[in-house]
């Protein structure tokens, strides 16, 4: 030992050993902000998933207005009409000459018997009347046309 530590008493050398092999006890804590910063951004991102800002894919219709309310059965099949005269089934691009062999190509289901026509408002009456029968002509029995109601807002009630 060194001369300094040896002219120490015994109970002050302890008192310093104890100082210095002492373990630390940590302060107290205070609520952590990392974990809320963590769960705050979770939610951000799970509601900006959720939110109809995000667009999906689609047409852009001009639905004509109706001031009557009917309705088709949900699941029912849809068939889209644009003003150009294309026309989508399932996602799908046909041919009018090949619609009704696709409709008949459609398994059967609770709601098989409905065809709900979502067709532009510039659409021409032949080519309603020609979705029309070919959609009787696979069997479908109720055709609904889609419409809008006048004091509806959004892309679909734009004027041109």
């Amino acid at each position: 030992m060194s001369n300094g530590q040896a002219a120490m008493p015994t109970h002050e050398r302890l008192m310093f050993l104890r100082s210095r092999l002492a373990c630390k006890r940590p302060r107290r804590t205070t609520l952590f902000v990392v974990p809320w910063i963590n769960v705050a951004l979770l939610l951000f991102a799970f509601h900006f998933v959720q939110s109809q800002r995000l667009l999906s894919p689609g047409l852009n219709l001009s639905l004509p207005v109706a001031s009557f309310t009917g309705g088709a059965p949900a699941g029912c099949d849809v068939v889209t009409v644009l003003r150009s005269g294309m026309i989508f089934f399932h996602d799908e691009r046909i041919p009018v000459e090949n619609l009704a062999p696709a409709f008949r190509q459609t398994p059967a289901t609770a709601a098989r018997d409905t065809l709900l026509v979502e067709a532009d408002g510039d659409v021409t009456h032949a080519l309603l009347t020609t979705v029309y029968s070919a959609a009787l002509t696979a069997g479908y029995t109720n055709v609904v046309l889609a419409t809008r109601l006048p004091d509806s807002t959004g892309p679909a009630s734009r004027s041109r």
